[in-house]
């Protein structure tokens, strides 16, 4: 792998080495290796017992160093299958509808009744119009699929 002068210079001051980063990047590429566990971890040998003061130091370093906000995004399918329902939909969907009620998935109906109160509407409302779409029209033209 080919680092630029930068590159290098963000590695060591990240207090790694360049072989240090193309070993990691190898494992990414082909794997990690098998960690061989010898025993369970254990107070005293590999887990800590924090006394109250330590516990609420942490705390408090915690509380001065957490971001304003956290964004959780699951890496297990499970937002595939929370949305399954939307999937089939766009499967067997109409291009326009003259009227809600003819969604006949409950699911698919209340989704879109509530989509401005989903966490996600800011961005998918910014998406879409990058692409030249207003998500509000696209609604009152009763037009799902396009969403």
């Amino acid at each position: 792998m080919i680092f630029t002068d930068k590159d290098i210079q963000q590695i060591e001051d990240k207090g790694l080495s360049k072989d240090k980063v193309e070993k990691q990047i190898k494992n990414f590429k082909n794997g990690f290796p098998y960690l061989n566990i010898l025993k369970p971890a254990t107070i005293g040998d590999g887990i800590l017992l924090l006394n109250n003061h330590e516990i609420q130091a942490y705390i408090k370093l915690y509380e001065d160093v957490k971001p304003k906000s956290l964004k959780f995004v699951p890496a297990s399918g499970a937002a595939s299958r929370m949305f399954k329902f939307l999937f089939e939909f766009y499967e067997t969907a109409k291009d326009q509808y003259n009227r809600i009620e003819e969604i006949t998935d409950e699911n698919v109906r209340k989704f879109f009744e509530e989509l401005d109160h989903y966490a996600f509407y800011k961005e998918l409302k910014t998406t879409i119009e990058s692409a030249g779409v207003d998500i509000d029209q696209l609604l009152k033209q009763l037009n799902y699929k396009e969403i």
